[in-house]
């Protein structure tokens, strides 16, 4: 029975497609239609209400740029260590909820690296200017990012 089941997921998907290409492929579909884009736009105008957004051709978009205080070039290293601080440089274990780990199985085959090492933002220092003076931030792996920031379009669509 296995057998046959495999099969005709075999003649209907394809050789490659798993259970989640589908829904992957309409999540991509419909994030990107004028619709929800204006969807979310007004969500997140909303909830950065006090933030001045991007306006660009007679539309605002909730983007929100802070300029850094100070000039700086590479090497960025020697840079960095003047206005950053790593607040933890253990790489935390990630229990993912149900909603993270069923966006996980459908984002997972495009992820390259999930378990490149890198850093996530704890917090970001501002001058009285809204200028960028510093930030704090901890190191994660590369799929910690993935299902904590780019699943909230996931979240919304659903």
């Amino acid at each position: 029975m296995n057998l046959l089941k495999k099969l005709v997921g075999f003649i209907k998907n394809g050789p490659n497609k798993n259970k989640y290409d589908e829904e992957r492929e309409d999540f991509y579909h419909v994030s990107t239609r004028p619709e929800f884009v204006d969807y979310q736009n007004k969500i997140l105008q909303k909830i950065y209400f006090e933030y001045e957004l991007l306006a660009l051709f007679d539309k605002k978009y909730p983007i929100v740029i802070h300029e850094a205080k100070e000039n700086f070039s590479y090497p960025l290293k020697e840079n960095l260590l003047r206005f950053s601080k790593l607040t933890s440089t253990e790489i935390p274990k990630f229990d993912l909820d149900k909603t993270q780990k069923h966006y996980y199985n459908i984002m997972g085959p495009t992820i390259k690296r999930p378990d490149m090492v890198g850093f996530e933002i704890d917090e970001i220092f501002l001058d009285e200017d809204s200028k960028v003076e510093g930030f704090s931030a901890k190191v994660c792996q590369y799929k910690h990012n993935v299902v904590t920031s780019p699943i909230l379009d996931y979240e919304l669509l659903k």
